[in-house]
């Protein structure tokens, strides 16, 4: 038997075609992809430029000469050998999702960064899915800034026939389509990241001050806010001073919302001694909690401020605020002791503070492959991935590099990890092997054996393995090209 090739509807798994002239030339993994990038060449007398038009994007199987399943990905790109030109169909740079960002002639503030709202091809997305394409510009005023997304949109929303000689062509060579291939995990690419905030905050210029715990009518204060992903909060820090010499400690808590007031119940405190704080001028003064404490997505929730103490009006604390109401997702109750209750402050006013938050690796991860994994069924891992990170915000990258940087973390002992995507398309995480645990063996010969001196008839099933040479030292194989026809492949090709 020989390797052969099958063609499958990407949505349904219904068969295409599977041409026996069809032969794949090179084949390769990568321990980052899993299925990585496959050209395979194809007489189909049949089909015509159009017919590979709507097949780009789709499913394609590889099968190695003794029926195993070997490689599987979509087709990126089709290339037609005819009559001495190249005719080439490519998604590469395609694109049916377009924005720009630019720098905002007509901000409050000059060059303040600015994107236009997001153009669709809404037909041409039904049969390739979403790709986008964010643009980054320089200074321009809003209605140029969309006008540039849309002509982008509409010279990039489909892809088109592009024709070029070839160079050196010979009248005996075979015409042919040559299909380049990518693994599954490249789709993630087809989507921008949008980012997640780590921080909850309130800092324009200090516009105003509180005095906290030198009447009985402000205790305490409490600021409200909203959470806009669910995070594990670590830290919170308040712009504050004390006034003279409180003996006493400066204590800061979160508390959920009852009816639009502070529940009562502690989710998570911390105090800081008055001594630390300066006499005179406002800073920031940061309480790390002991425990980071989840906060839920939608929730609003309370940042308190009070004093252990009793009122002193000669030795209290002072909390910069924004007289200015800044902060349209909360508002600034203060603690009435003689009342027992909490009152609006009689001059509106905001907070200054922040809250900074973290998420784990593998939540973060499955966030990335929720977002942009419309092909994709899903996230595993089989290790342990509780390393607390600041969530990845919004730096214009493809979630492709946002899933690559998460990974580049390694895992909660700090090993490498490995990514692949299986044959139902779910993501899959595992750590790498350890250097001593390596037991495969490359041959003199460049032949793979396994631990009982057998060749390797999947050479691919070696990719994310440390291997043995002759001379007992190990190294590890990151990536495979192999070219099926000849039997050959190269390590670490690139």
């Amino acid at each position: 038997m020989s390797w052969s090739v099958e063609f499958l509807n990407r949505e349904n798994g219904a068969f295409l075609q599977s041409p026996e002239t069809c032969l794949p030339l090179k084949l390769s993994w990568h321990d980052h992809f899993g299925c990585n990038q496959a050209l395979i060449t194809c007489p189909c007398e049949g089909l015509s430029l159009k017919d590979w038009q709507l097949r780009l994007g789709q499913d394609v199987r590889v099968y190695d000469a003794d029926g195993r399943l070997a490689w599987w990905g979509y087709l990126n790109s089709v290339r037609q050998r005819k009559n001495g030109f190249n005719y080439l169909l490519s998604l590469e740079d395609m694109a049916n999702r377009v924005a720009v960002r630019f720098k905002d002639l007509t901000g409050d503030l000059p060059g303040e960064a600015g994107q236009t709202s997001w153009q669709e091809d809404l037909e041409s997305q039904s049969i390739y899915g979403i790709k986008e394409l964010l643009l980054h510009y320089g200074s321009l005023y809003p209605a140029a800034a969309a006008q540039v997304a849309a002509m982008q949109l509409k010279s990039r929303a489909w892809p088109f026939i592009q024709v070029e000689p070839r160079l050196h062509s010979l009248e005996s060579e075979q015409d042919e389509w040559v299909l380049d291939y990518l693994g599954w995990m490249h789709t993630l690419a087809w989507r921008v990241w949008p980012g997640q905030s780590g921080m909850i905050s309130h800092t324009p210029v200090q516009a105003g001050t509180q005095a906290l715990g030198n009447t009985a009518g402000n205790l305490r204060l409490a600021q409200s806010f909203l959470v806009p992903d669910s995070l594990e909060f670590t830290s919170a820090s308040v712009r504050a001073r004390r006034q003279g010499s409180p003996s006493d400690l400066l204590k800061i808590s979160l508390q959920a919302d009852l009816a639009g007031k502070p529940s009562g119940l502690l989710l998570t405190s911390q105090t800081i001694q008055a001594s630390l704080l300066a006499s005179e001028a406002y800073s920031w003064i940061e309480m790390s909690f002991g425990t980071p404490v989840p906060l839920n997505q939608g929730q609003r929730y309370w940042l308190i401020l009070e004093r252990t103490g009793s009122v002193d009006p000669n030795n209290h604390f002072y909390l910069g605020v924004d007289e200015n109401l800044g902060f349209a997702d909360g508002s600034i109750l203060l603690y009435d002791q003689t009342s027992a209750i909490w009152k609006s402050r009689q001059s509106g006013a905001d907070l200054l503070f922040r809250l900074s938050g973290i998420k784990e690796q593998s939540a973060q991860m499955t966030d990335v492959v929720s977002w942009a994994g419309q092909f994709l069924s899903g996230f595993e891992t089989d290790t342990e991935l509780t390393t607390g990170l600041p969530p990845v915000a919004d730096l214009g990258q493809d979630c492709l590099q946002v899933f690559h940087f998460l990974m580049g973390q390694g895992d909660a002992a700090l090993t490498p990890l490995l990514a692949s995507v299986s044959p139902s398309r779910r993501v899959q995480i595992t750590r790498q092997p350890a250097q001593e645990d390596a037991s495969l063996l490359l041959e003199a010969d460049g032949k793979l054996t396994n631990p009982f001196g057998q060749s390797l008839q999947a050479p691919w099933q070696a990719v994310g393995q440390w291997l043995k040479a002759d001379n007992n030292q190990s190294f590890y194989l990151s990536s495979l090209e192999l070219d099926p026809l000849r039997h050959k492949f190269k390590l670490n090709p690139d």
